[in-house]
Protein backbone atom coordinates (compact mmCIF):
# COMPACT_ATOMS: atom_id res chain seq x y z
CA UNK A 1 0.00 0.00 0.00
CA UNK A 2 1.33 3.07 -0.83
CA UNK A 3 1.73 6.05 1.49
CA UNK A 4 0.09 8.42 -0.37
CA UNK A 5 -3.19 6.82 0.11
CA UNK A 6 -2.75 8.01 3.87
CA UNK A 7 -3.34 11.83 4.37
CA UNK A 8 -3.14 14.48 7.45
CA UNK A 9 -5.39 17.57 7.41
CA UNK A 10 -5.57 20.29 10.23
CA UNK A 11 -9.00 21.02 10.58
CA UNK A 12 -10.34 24.50 11.52
CA UNK A 13 -14.15 25.25 13.02
CA UNK A 14 -14.97 27.13 10.05
CA UNK A 15 -13.91 23.86 7.61
CA UNK A 16 -15.91 21.07 9.46
CA UNK A 17 -18.64 23.24 9.31
CA UNK A 18 -18.72 23.23 5.71
CA UNK A 19 -18.50 19.82 5.58
CA UNK A 20 -22.09 19.32 7.70
CA UNK A 21 -25.36 18.58 5.40
CA UNK A 22 -28.66 21.14 6.18
CA UNK A 23 -29.30 18.53 9.18
CA UNK A 24 -25.21 18.85 10.95
CA UNK A 25 -24.52 15.46 10.03
CA UNK A 26 -21.19 14.74 8.60
CA UNK A 27 -20.51 11.52 6.81
CA UNK A 28 -17.46 9.42 5.70
CA UNK A 29 -16.46 7.63 2.55
CA UNK A 30 -17.08 4.23 2.77
CA UNK A 31 -13.98 3.19 1.43
CA UNK A 32 -11.92 5.73 3.94
CA UNK A 33 -10.99 5.21 8.02
CA UNK A 34 -8.58 6.92 10.58
CA UNK A 35 -8.73 9.17 13.73
CA UNK A 36 -9.10 12.41 14.55
CA UNK A 37 -7.18 14.13 17.36
CA UNK A 38 -8.38 17.58 19.26
CA UNK A 39 -5.71 19.84 19.61
CA UNK A 40 -7.47 22.68 20.79
CA UNK A 41 -11.18 23.71 21.37
CA UNK A 42 -13.90 21.33 22.03
CA UNK A 43 -16.79 19.13 20.01
CA UNK A 44 -19.70 17.34 20.93
CA UNK A 45 -21.49 14.95 18.54
CA UNK A 46 -23.50 12.03 18.00
CA UNK A 47 -22.45 8.54 16.45
CA UNK A 48 -25.76 6.20 16.45
CA UNK A 49 -26.19 6.35 19.99
CA UNK A 50 -23.10 7.27 21.40
CA UNK A 51 -22.41 10.82 22.48
CA UNK A 52 -18.95 11.94 22.48
CA UNK A 53 -17.59 14.98 23.35
CA UNK A 54 -14.09 16.38 22.06
CA UNK A 55 -11.39 18.14 23.66
CA UNK A 56 -7.91 18.96 23.23
CA UNK A 57 -5.68 15.70 24.05
CA UNK A 58 -8.84 13.31 22.76
CA UNK A 59 -8.67 10.76 19.88
CA UNK A 60 -11.38 9.39 17.88
CA UNK A 61 -11.31 6.68 15.84
CA UNK A 62 -13.90 6.11 12.87
CA UNK A 63 -14.85 3.29 10.52
CA UNK A 64 -16.12 4.07 7.00
CA UNK A 65 -19.76 5.40 6.33
CA UNK A 66 -19.18 6.75 9.54
CA UNK A 67 -22.15 9.68 10.40
CA UNK A 68 -21.58 11.62 12.96
CA UNK A 69 -24.08 14.60 13.98
CA UNK A 70 -22.52 17.71 15.65
CA UNK A 71 -24.15 18.81 18.84
CA UNK A 72 -21.82 21.92 19.88
CA UNK A 73 -18.57 23.23 18.55
CA UNK A 74 -16.45 25.94 20.27
CA UNK A 75 -14.89 28.72 18.21
CA UNK A 76 -11.84 27.74 18.32
CA UNK A 77 -12.00 24.37 18.04
CA UNK A 78 -9.51 22.94 15.76
CA UNK A 79 -8.24 19.02 15.24
CA UNK A 80 -5.67 16.96 12.81
CA UNK A 81 -7.61 13.96 11.03
CA UNK A 82 -6.05 11.05 9.78
CA UNK A 83 -7.50 9.10 6.98
CA UNK A 84 -6.33 6.22 5.34
CA UNK A 85 -8.08 3.19 3.30
CA UNK A 86 -8.93 -0.27 4.20
CA UNK A 87 -6.16 -1.58 2.52
CA UNK A 88 -4.12 -0.41 4.84
CA UNK A 89 -5.77 -0.55 8.74
CA UNK A 90 -6.98 -3.91 8.25
CA UNK A 91 -3.59 -5.50 8.62
CA UNK A 92 -3.05 -3.10 11.49
CA UNK A 93 -6.11 -3.97 13.20
CA UNK A 94 -5.63 -7.70 13.06
CA UNK A 95 -1.93 -8.13 14.43
CA UNK A 96 -2.44 -5.02 16.82
CA UNK A 97 -6.30 -5.97 18.78
CA UNK A 98 -8.20 -8.85 19.44
CA UNK A 99 -12.29 -9.22 18.75
CA UNK A 100 -12.93 -8.38 22.22
CA UNK A 101 -10.55 -5.10 21.63
CA UNK A 102 -12.59 -4.21 18.55
CA UNK A 103 -15.74 -4.69 20.42
CA UNK A 104 -14.22 -1.57 23.01
CA UNK A 105 -13.37 0.77 19.87
CA UNK A 106 -16.25 0.20 18.03
CA UNK A 107 -18.76 0.90 21.26
CA UNK A 108 -16.49 3.77 22.48
CA UNK A 109 -14.16 5.18 20.03
CA UNK A 110 -12.94 8.70 21.66
CA UNK A 111 -10.27 8.05 24.92
CA UNK A 112 -8.46 11.11 26.24
CA UNK A 113 -4.53 11.11 25.65
CA UNK A 114 -2.82 11.52 28.91
CA UNK A 115 0.05 14.62 28.69
CA UNK A 116 2.91 12.55 27.27
CA UNK A 117 0.50 9.99 25.08
CA UNK A 118 -0.92 13.38 23.68
CA UNK A 119 3.18 14.43 22.86
CA UNK A 120 4.01 11.28 21.90
CA UNK A 121 1.38 10.99 19.24
CA UNK A 122 1.71 14.48 18.12
CA UNK A 123 5.50 13.59 17.37
CA UNK A 124 4.74 10.79 15.72
CA UNK A 125 2.33 12.38 13.44
CA UNK A 126 4.60 15.54 12.57
CA UNK A 127 7.52 13.03 11.25
CA UNK A 128 4.84 11.15 9.25
CA UNK A 129 3.51 14.26 7.91
CA UNK A 130 6.85 15.36 6.90
CA UNK A 131 7.88 12.36 5.11
CA UNK A 132 4.25 12.75 3.12
CA UNK A 133 4.88 16.15 2.29
CA UNK A 134 8.50 15.52 0.77
CA UNK A 135 7.13 12.60 -1.26
CA UNK A 136 4.09 15.25 -2.75
CA UNK A 137 7.15 17.14 -3.79
CA UNK A 138 9.03 14.83 -5.80
CA UNK A 139 8.52 13.70 -9.17
CA UNK A 140 6.76 9.94 -9.87
CA UNK A 141 10.34 8.58 -11.31
CA UNK A 142 12.34 10.01 -8.15
CA UNK A 143 14.99 7.67 -7.40
CA UNK A 144 14.16 7.89 -3.74
CA UNK A 145 10.61 7.89 -4.09
CA UNK A 146 10.12 3.94 -3.91
CA UNK A 147 12.17 3.94 -0.70
CA UNK A 148 10.43 6.82 1.02
CA UNK A 149 6.81 5.96 0.57
CA UNK A 150 7.59 1.99 1.74
CA UNK A 151 9.15 4.10 5.07
CA UNK A 152 5.90 6.45 5.19
CA UNK A 153 4.00 3.20 5.09
CA UNK A 154 5.95 1.80 8.19
CA UNK A 155 5.65 5.09 9.70
CA UNK A 156 2.07 4.92 9.04
CA UNK A 157 1.47 1.55 10.73
CA UNK A 158 3.80 2.55 13.80
CA UNK A 159 1.46 5.60 14.52
CA UNK A 160 -1.51 3.46 14.35
CA UNK A 161 0.03 0.56 16.25
CA UNK A 162 0.67 3.21 19.12
CA UNK A 163 -3.04 4.96 18.31
CA UNK A 164 -4.48 1.20 19.34
CA UNK A 165 -2.40 0.38 22.56
CA UNK A 166 -3.32 3.82 23.74
CA UNK A 167 -7.11 2.76 23.42
CA UNK A 168 -6.82 -0.42 24.98
CA UNK A 169 -4.77 0.91 27.89
CA UNK A 170 -7.33 3.47 28.85
CA UNK A 171 -10.90 2.88 30.28
CA UNK A 172 -13.29 4.20 27.28
CA UNK A 173 -15.66 7.03 28.57
CA UNK A 174 -19.02 5.51 29.31
CA UNK A 175 -21.50 4.53 26.29
CA UNK A 176 -24.84 2.93 25.83
CA UNK A 177 -24.84 0.01 23.74
CA UNK A 178 -26.05 0.44 20.16
CA UNK A 179 -29.58 -0.47 19.67
CA UNK A 180 -32.05 -1.43 16.62
CA UNK A 181 -30.31 -0.95 13.31
CA UNK A 182 -27.25 0.54 14.85
CA UNK A 183 -26.82 -2.91 16.89
CA UNK A 184 -27.35 -4.97 13.22
CA UNK A 185 -24.41 -2.80 11.59
CA UNK A 186 -21.93 -2.78 14.97
CA UNK A 187 -22.29 -6.91 14.71
CA UNK A 188 -21.96 -6.75 11.21
CA UNK A 189 -18.31 -4.68 11.40
CA UNK A 190 -17.37 -6.86 14.25
CA UNK A 191 -17.89 -10.25 12.13
CA UNK A 192 -16.45 -8.72 8.85
CA UNK A 193 -13.02 -8.18 10.70
CA UNK A 194 -13.35 -11.51 11.80
CA UNK A 195 -15.13 -13.80 9.15
CA UNK A 196 -13.88 -11.82 6.06
CA UNK A 197 -11.37 -13.92 4.66
CA UNK A 198 -13.34 -17.41 5.24
CA UNK A 199 -16.36 -15.96 4.21
CA UNK A 200 -18.07 -13.71 1.34
CA UNK A 201 -21.94 -14.68 1.21
CA UNK A 202 -24.36 -12.14 2.77
CA UNK A 203 -26.68 -15.14 4.02
CA UNK A 204 -23.57 -15.86 6.44
CA UNK A 205 -23.68 -12.76 7.79
CA UNK A 206 -27.14 -12.36 8.07
CA UNK A 207 -27.67 -15.85 9.68
CA UNK A 208 -25.30 -14.83 12.22
CA UNK A 209 -28.13 -12.54 13.58
CA UNK A 210 -30.72 -14.30 12.78
CA UNK A 211 -32.39 -12.45 10.07
CA UNK A 212 -33.39 -12.86 6.49
CA UNK A 213 -30.30 -11.65 3.83
CA UNK A 214 -32.83 -9.43 2.40
CA UNK A 215 -33.69 -7.82 5.23
CA UNK A 216 -30.33 -7.87 6.68
CA UNK A 217 -28.93 -5.85 3.63
CA UNK A 218 -31.65 -3.41 3.67
CA UNK A 219 -30.82 -2.21 7.01
CA UNK A 220 -26.98 -2.11 6.21
CA UNK A 221 -27.55 -0.10 3.08
CA UNK A 222 -30.50 2.43 5.57
CA UNK A 223 -27.33 2.65 8.05
CA UNK A 224 -24.31 2.84 5.97
CA UNK A 225 -25.29 3.92 2.66
CA UNK A 226 -24.06 0.34 0.99
CA UNK A 227 -25.41 -2.83 0.80
CA UNK A 228 -24.03 -5.53 2.53
CA UNK A 229 -22.92 -7.20 0.12
CA UNK A 230 -20.41 -3.99 -0.98
CA UNK A 231 -19.19 -4.00 2.58
CA UNK A 232 -17.90 -7.55 1.71
CA UNK A 233 -16.10 -7.24 -1.21
CA UNK A 234 -14.55 -3.87 -0.32
CA UNK A 235 -13.09 -5.85 3.13
CA UNK A 236 -11.63 -8.71 0.97
CA UNK A 237 -10.46 -6.96 -1.74
CA UNK A 238 -8.51 -4.70 0.42
CA UNK A 239 -7.41 -7.50 2.17
CA UNK A 240 -6.58 -8.67 -1.14
CA UNK A 241 -4.84 -6.24 -2.19
CA UNK A 242 -2.61 -5.81 1.28
CA UNK A 243 -1.40 -9.62 0.60
CA UNK A 244 -0.66 -9.04 -3.54
CA UNK A 245 1.55 -6.32 -2.62
CA UNK A 246 3.67 -8.54 -0.70
CA UNK A 247 6.24 -10.55 -3.52
CA UNK A 248 6.92 -13.00 -0.78
CA UNK A 249 3.33 -14.55 -1.57
CA UNK A 250 2.42 -16.30 -3.70
CA UNK A 251 -0.96 -17.03 -5.80
CA UNK A 252 -1.85 -20.07 -4.52
CA UNK A 253 -1.02 -19.22 -0.70
CA UNK A 254 -3.18 -16.44 -0.98
CA UNK A 255 -5.62 -18.35 -2.28
CA UNK A 256 -6.29 -20.49 0.31
CA UNK A 257 -5.72 -18.17 3.25
CA UNK A 258 -8.90 -16.67 1.56
CA UNK A 259 -10.65 -19.78 1.23
CA UNK A 260 -10.89 -19.79 -2.46
CA UNK A 261 -10.25 -23.48 -3.82
CA UNK A 262 -7.61 -22.24 -6.85
CA UNK A 263 -5.62 -19.13 -7.59
CA UNK A 264 -7.88 -19.45 -10.98
CA UNK A 265 -11.43 -18.48 -8.67
CA UNK A 266 -9.66 -15.71 -6.67
CA UNK A 267 -8.04 -14.22 -10.07
CA UNK A 268 -12.12 -13.87 -11.26
CA UNK A 269 -12.92 -12.86 -8.31
CA UNK A 270 -10.66 -9.87 -8.13
CA UNK A 271 -11.03 -9.40 -12.08
CA UNK A 272 -14.85 -8.65 -11.23
CA UNK A 273 -14.41 -6.17 -8.50
CA UNK A 274 -11.24 -4.59 -9.70
CA UNK A 275 -11.51 -4.48 -13.70
CA UNK A 276 -7.49 -6.09 -13.68
CA UNK A 277 -6.22 -8.89 -12.61
CA UNK A 278 -3.98 -10.12 -9.28
CA UNK A 279 -0.97 -10.46 -11.49
CA UNK A 280 -1.33 -6.98 -13.22
CA UNK A 281 -1.87 -5.30 -9.99
CA UNK A 282 0.91 -6.69 -8.49
CA UNK A 283 3.43 -6.13 -11.17
CA UNK A 284 1.88 -2.30 -11.04
CA UNK A 285 2.30 -2.18 -7.22
CA UNK A 286 5.96 -3.66 -6.93
CA UNK A 287 6.72 -1.32 -9.96
CA UNK A 288 6.19 1.55 -7.57
CA UNK A 289 2.88 2.70 -9.41
CA UNK A 290 0.83 1.63 -5.94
Amino acid sequence: MCARYNSFTRIPVAELISYLDNQGNLTTLSSTCGMLLCTRGEATFRMANLTCRLQASHICLYRPATRAHVISISPDFEAIVFKSTLDFVLPVIEQALSGRDVAVLADAPCVQLLPGEYALVRQQISVLIHGLSRIERLPEDAPALPLLRHAADNLGRSLLFLVFFLYVQHRPAHASPPQGGDLIVHRFMLDLIQFYKQQRQVEFYAARQHLSPRYFSSVIKEHTGDPALRWIVNYVISGLKQALSDPSQSMKSIAAAYHFSSATLLSRYFRQYTGISPRAFRSGVLAGGG
